[in-house]
């Protein structure tokens, strides 16, 4: 995990409190921020905030985006197609040969 410091006259603006009570990264406005946090994106209350800006351009502002599920069915997709182009018993033969 990195660490921000502010640079010249600028002043702290981190963007998250962590639970042990330390801070991360940076915040000018609500286009502008950074963080270390990963998975960041995996947080729908996140999403929500950055996405708040352009809810007026949203058509359902007021439900929650699921992420989670989203990843889920793309991993499902992406399984599918491989089943569908991979010789999958062949490749259980070759992990399971010694």
């Amino acid at each position: 995990m990195g660490e921000t410091v502010p640079f010249g006259d600028a002043k702290e603006s981190p963007l998250l409190q962590l639970t042990d009570g330390r801070t991360d990264g940076y915040i000018v406005d609500n286009q502008c921020m950074g963080t270390y946090v990963h998975g960041i994106l995996d947080n729908a209350p996140f999403v929500d905030f950055l996405l708040q800006p352009f809810a007026d351009k949203l058509t359902e502002t007021d439900k929650s985006f699921d992420y989670q599920a989203f990843k889920e069915e793309q991993y499902d997709r992406l399984a599918e197609h491989v089943r569908k182009h991979v010789d999958m018993e062949r490749i259980y033969k070759i992990l399971t040969d010694d």
